[in-house]
């Protein structure tokens, strides 16, 4: 009896010196980025996007052309493209998102259009128009693109948040479930958030703008089930139907993939406690760090720029991170993780 008392006792030792070695610990970087462009014109840089070959940068609030083209080792500005109205080759209200061969989805929130872009066609100034779709969008709130005709939009007034479309097959549903299981009213306004692809992965994570969550969805051949979420704050109330969330930790802002992380712009609580709701149009109280998470939503690593941040996108075949901040101006800045 003694012996096999030993026998179990030593096992159990074993076994929490192993769940000790996985344990993941959190490492805190300060990290000098490099700056590749300074001064960029604009009231409040949009998105910022990154393809193969180049970085862009959207302006919602640009006289002329909605995105900004820039070469990928010097920031240098090579070109600009979309335009912002009611013409048929225009956009009123345009979001948009990359996908493969340096090409881009844009999608009107007023106007229920929808652009394929070739970034590559603007550049050499010929049609860069490559297909263009009608569409109810307006309940669409963000979109990406797979690959070629294969798309999922954020959809949150419906009862499935998303929505998979394959124009090339016609395959098209809804799927994925709400961070609350209570029926919400005002599901429209505070669900929305990011989408992001990882084709290294072969995940979709959605992450939301007023309060802290994401979540990471495996595709398993022509499904998806999610996989991880996060949701660390539950200070919520749901009152006569609609979802409150008051609290001085936000949501989160900028998502972006690499190879290996999801990255987050997020305010590391324990050097910095400014109230989220205080920020507005104020810049320098944005956070200064990333938050780097692996696949199953653990946060490992948390990176100081030494800056106030507004935009954030990566590659998602590398570790290479691109970040605006102001620095006193709007840069553009890269770093490697």
């Amino acid at each position: 009896m003694k012996r096999i008392f030993y026998i179990l006792t030593l096992m159990g030792l074993l076994c929490t010196a192993c769940l000790t070695d996985k344990k993941t610990e959190l490492e805190r970087l300060p990290v000098v980025p490099v700056e590749i462009a300074g001064d960029l014109e604009s009231m409040m840089p949009g998105r910022l996007l990154v393809s193969e070959n180049y970085i862009l940068w959207t302006d919602p609030f640009h006289s002329d052309k909605y995105i900004h083209i820039l070469n990928k080792e010097t920031g240098e500005e090579i070109g600009q493209m979309l335009s912002v109205g009611n013409g048929p080759d225009e956009l009123i209200t345009p979001n948009a998102s990359v996908y493969p061969d340096d090409k881009i989805v844009a999608f009107d929130f007023n106007a229920n259009k929808r652009f394929s872009l070739s970034i590559d066609s603007a550049l050499q100034q010929t049609n860069y128009i490559l297909q263009k779709q009608t569409g109810n969008y307006k309940t669409t709130t963000s979109m990406i693109a797979l690959a070629e005709n294969e798309y999922i939009s954020l959809v949150p007034s419906e009862k499935e948040p998303f929505l998979y479309l394959n124009e090339g097959t016609g395959d098209s549903y809804s799927f994925g479930s709400f961070p609350v299981e209570e029926a919400v009213n005002n599901s429209s306004g505070v669900f929305q958030g990011s989408l992001a692809w990882s084709p290294t992965k072969n995940c979709l994570v959605y992450s939301i703008f007023r309060f802290p969550y994401m979540a990471v969805y495996k595709r398993n051949m022509d499904k998806f089930e999610i996989a991880h979420t996060y949701m660390p704050n539950t200070d919520y109330q749901i009152v006569e139907g609609d979802f409150r969330y008051n609290n001085s930790e936000g949501g989160i802002q900028e998502l972006a993939i690499t190879s290996e992380y999801i990255l987050t712009i997020q305010r590391d609580r324990k050097f910095d406690q400014t109230d989220d709701q205080t920020v507005g149009r104020d810049f320098n109280k944005l956070p200064h760090t990333v938050f780097l998470y692996n696949y199953e939503l653990q946060l490992v690593k948390i990176i100081d720029l030494g800056m106030p941040l507004l935009r954030l996108a990566a590659d998602p075949l590398s570790n290479t991170v691109y970040a605006i901040g102001i620095n006193p101006d709007f840069v553009l800045v890269k770093f490697e993780i």
